[in-house]
């Protein structure tokens, strides 16, 4: 019964890599037994990355998936020639930008939405190219309880992670009969660098834990058995779901 769960011998792709969630999401992937290529644009943050997560499987490419000709360099040399090809994409790179609406800079906007949107369309595409031949293949795309839950001083964020819950819908829409699952998990807070300083006022801490049913932040590594089931064959029939995993945040 348990290897309907396995990811063993999956060639994956996880973005934003060398992030607190993303060198999570490679660790759970190797951990399993796939072979993963970590991607981020921090050269640093990657081979300090490469040195914690210690495993032959794991390997590293250093790039800007905001720009076009990269993301189609990166597909063409590191994953269709290095990997030999794409099992799963993991749209993992993501920024966030805290400002109230009429204080937020177009040039902030922009920024923010060439990562976490267009970013994540470049790579979707990219992987699509190379699943479509084949007839399979898994993206999951990270989204956000803000996808659905308007949070304050985060307009930018939380318009960008509602266009990927969405652009995930229409990837399962238009890659499903191709044989591409699209999914997206959706966490809620969870404990990252991201939001340290957030974390260290007691006082909006608690009113953020207040909320969540489970009062607790969520740590990275809660994300990774949600990232193994959509990435398996125990979710072959799962397709354009959201997955929240966010402590029960969505219900209140």
């Amino acid at each position: 019964m348990t290897e309907q769960f396995e990811v063993n011998g999956l060639r994956a792709v996880v973005t934003g890599g060398a992030g607190d969630i993303g060198r999570c999401l490679v660790a759970g992937l190797a951990g399993g037994g796939a072979r993963v290529l970590a991607v981020d644009r921090d050269a640093d943050a990657l081979h300090d990355a490469m040195d914690e997560w210690a495993s032959e499987r794991v390997s590293i490419a250093v790039c800007d998936i905001t720009n076009e000709a990269a993301v189609d360099r990166l597909f063409a040399d590191d994953v269709a020639d290095g990997l030999g090809g794409i099992d799963l994409l993991v749209n993992n790179a993501g920024v966030m930008v805290r400002a109230a609406p009429d204080e937020t800079e177009f040039e902030h906007w922009r920024s923010l939405m060439s990562v976490n949107v267009d970013a994540a369309f470049l790579c979707a595409r990219a992987a699509g190219r190379l699943m479509k031949p084949r007839g399979q293949g898994v993206i999951v795309n990270i989204s956000s309880i803000a996808s659905i839950k308007a949070l304050d001083g985060r307009v930018a964020y939380c318009t960008s992670k509602a266009a990927i819950a969405h652009m995930t819908r229409s990837l399962a829409l238009e890659w499903g009969p191709f044989g591409i699952r699209s999914n997206a998990i959706a966490p809620g807070f969870i404990r990252t660098r991201m939001n340290a300083d957030l974390r260290r006022d007691p006082v909006r801490t608690a009113a953020m834990t207040d909320q969540v049913p489970l009062k607790r932040f969520a740590e990275p590594e809660e994300l990774v058995g949600p990232l193994l089931f959509l990435a398996s064959q125990a979710a072959r029939y799962v397709n354009g779901h959201i997955l929240f995993v966010d402590g029960g945040l969505q219900v209140t």
